[in-house]
């Protein structure tokens, strides 16, 4: 591990202290590979105007988009905060923070990339698929792309198949890549002339 990992998880350590949030969101963003394949992926497409996170968390992820608009939700308020705190001293565009709780909050905003890794596990196949299916025609424009997680460790409660997620969907999956336990990173991609 770099001096420079150590010195941000202690520095996480002491926010942790002072938000109060938990524990596992003292890992840095260099100890996330597939949250870095996120931001390449991200910084990689031709429309930089709008990007969401849903579970968001410090925003490690959104921070490092090139994006004009940025906007990242959390179900956890002392996470946001910290989110916030953090946010501020960036000097790039100004995130937006908001409460979020996953299925029940009504998602408004019309986005190019929409972020949701890191937590759809917890939710049965039927549940997610609808959601996403909504999300990719109500929330993500034509270019856009939803980006998830897929996992098979047994410690986790729900393994999800991205194919049969996007079953219903007129879209182009493309894999960012294979991770430790055995999670596999999807960007879900609407064509440029879909509806």
């Amino acid at each position: 591990m770099s001096t420079d990992v150590i010195v941000k998880k202690a520095f996480r350590r002491i926010l942790k202290l002072v938000f109060g949030f938990d524990h596992w969101h003292t890992s840095v963003l260099e100890e996330r590979p597939y949250a870095l394949d996120i931001v390449k992926y991200c910084n990689a497409r031709n429309t930089r105007g709008s990007v969401l996170e849903i579970g968001c968390g410090l925003a490690d992820i959104l921070r490092k988009t090139n994006y004009r608009q940025k906007m990242g939700f959390d179900i956890d308020t002392k996470v946001l905060d910290c989110a916030k705190f953090l946010s501020f001293f960036d000097g790039g565009p100004k995130i937006k923070f908001a409460q979020f709780h996953f299925p029940e909050t009504e998602l408004k905003e019309i986005v190019d990339v929409l972020i949701m890794v890191n937590w759809i596990f917890f939710f049965e196949e039927d549940t997610l698929r609808r959601y996403i299916e909504k999300y990719f025609h109500e929330n993500v424009r034509a270019g856009g792309a939803i980006i998830v997680d897929t996992l098979k460790d047994p410690h986790y409660p729900n393994h999800h198949n991205v194919k049969a997620l996007t079953t219903n969907l007129p879209c182009k999956i493309s894999k960012l890549g294979n991770y430790t336990r055995q999670r596999e990173v999807w960007a879900i991609e609407k064509e440029p002339f879909a509806a």
